[in-house]
């Protein structure tokens, strides 16, 4: 029952991880119209990119963090043994090896790890993006501004004491008129 229960779970992740990668790719499409043609990509949501990064670094992480606690494993066993060198398993080596439950032990503590550095990435991407988001709209609500474009469209007469003489150059690095 132990081990279905197992290969049901690892079915679950695996079926998840492909229907992800397979949302994002499958997100394209082409509009055509009567006489231009008119190619729009929809963009992947935002909330499917953070956890497609989420998943990268969780993953990708996984078999540096594993290495790295199978060694602190073996240094704190060897310090706990009065630096006798019989206790310490060389994860490198052939001949020594961990036994199941020091197997488990480091495999769950070395996802858990992974887990927080993925989630620490989320969230700090979460958090500039909020920040980045509010600093756009403070710039946008500080720095709007209205020009008038002299009788464009006849729409609003622009008075005659706000008028001047067509000259040959005239305005700002922003609106230079020829």
């Amino acid at each position: 029952m132990k081990e279905l229960n197992k290969k049901l779970i690892t079915l679950l992740i695996l079926a998840f991880i492909c229907v992800s990668g397979m949302y994002a790719n499958s997100n394209d499409s082409v509009l055509t119209s009567n006489s231009t043609q008119e190619i729009s990509v929809k963009e992947t949501p935002q909330w499917l990119k953070d956890l497609r990064d989420t998943e990268i670094i969780t993953i990708g992480a996984m078999p540096f963090i594993t290495i790295g606690v199978s060694l602190t494993y073996s240094l704190i066993v060897l310090f706990q043994n009065n630096f006798n060198t019989t206790y310490f398993v060389n994860p490198f080596a052939k001949s020594g090896s961990y036994s199941t439950e020091e197997q488990v032990g480091i495999i769950v503590t070395s996802s858990l790890i992974c887990v927080g550095i993925g989630l620490t990435n989320l969230t700090i991407n979460l958090v500039k993006r909020g920040i980045e988001k509010k600093n756009n709209q403070t710039y946008l609500q500080d720095n709007v501004k209205i020009t008038v474009i002299e009788n464009e469209l006849n729409v609003i007469p622009v008075p005659a004491k706000y008028t001047r003489e067509k000259e040959y150059l005239y305005g700002t690095m922003e609106n230079a008129v020829f």
